[in-house]
Order: C-alpha cells, then structure tokens, then sequence
C-alpha cells in the first residue's frame, strides 16, 4: 500500500499525539458496488455443492478470478487453488463475494440445500406461490381428462 503523508493532524487517538504515518486511501470499488441480484432457481439447482455456486457467482459477475481476488482481499493463486477445490474459501468473505459478484449464488445455494427458497421480497414470494398453485391446477384437469 503506498505511504500518504500524514495530514497535520493525523493522530492516534488513544494516544492522542502519535502521528500514524499514512492515511488509507478510500476503497474506491465499495462505492460502485450495487445491491446483489438473485440468481435463476434452475441454475442453483444445477450446483451439486457449494463450491460449484461460488463458481457460478464469479462467472455470473463478467469480473476475472483476478479481479475478484484482487477485490476481496486474496491471493489470485489461492483463489484458483480454491476455485479447484484444493483449498477452501473464507467464510468471512462470503457476503464480500456477494457484493463484488452481484449475485446471491451462494447464499440461494445454501437456502435450496436446506430446503428452503429465497425470495426477494413478498411480491415475488406471492407471485411464486399463484404461478405453483396455477400448475398443480393444470396438472389435476389433465389428470381428470386422463381418467
């Protein structure tokens, strides 16, 4: 990280009169970052475990493996080793992942292999349960042509 010289009064405050000797620059990407998307329920399906949706989450972003390491902190070389299956993401960067990516990948993962499903909101929760219990109703008149 480059040194910044210390602004004047730049000080360590439980000290109170120690300079820090660099100030940290603002982490530019945090502010470009929108509000993660959800991913569509066939392509969470497709993921047999939860490294496969963290693969899927960076391919969904467009970003390359070393962007994204670059953006979360990590090594490009320990973010292949991870994306290989030789060494395990961070957890404490899961959330990060999500914000850098775009997508709610892994958490709509974990969800569906637990047996449950994300919805964005209730609207969308609603308009899930109508567009079920429209198909179960087509299934049963179909059934009673068949009999």
């Amino acid at each position: 990280m480059p040194q910044v010289a210390a602004h004047p009064q730049a000080t360590d405050r439980q000290r109170g009169s120690i300079s820090v000797g660099f100030i940290q620059p603002d982490m530019g990407f945090m502010q470009e970052v929108k509000r993660p998307k959800m991913v569509a329920p066939e392509l969470i399906r497709a993921c047999k475990n939860r490294l496969d949706a963290i693969i899927l989450c960076i391919q969904l972003s467009r970003l390359s493996q070393g962007e994204v390491a670059k953006r979360l902190g990590l090594d490009k070389g320990h973010l292949t080793r991870i994306l290989q299956g030789l060494a395990y993401f961070p957890d404490q960067k899961s959330i990060d992942l999500m914000s850098v990516c775009g997508n709610y990948a892994p958490l709509q993962y974990e969800a569906h292999a637990c047996g449950f499903q994300l919805f964005e909101d209730l609207r969308a929760k609603k308009k899930a349960d109508l567009k079920a219990a429209l198909a179960e109703m087509e299934q049963e008149e179909q059934m009673g042509m068949a009999a």
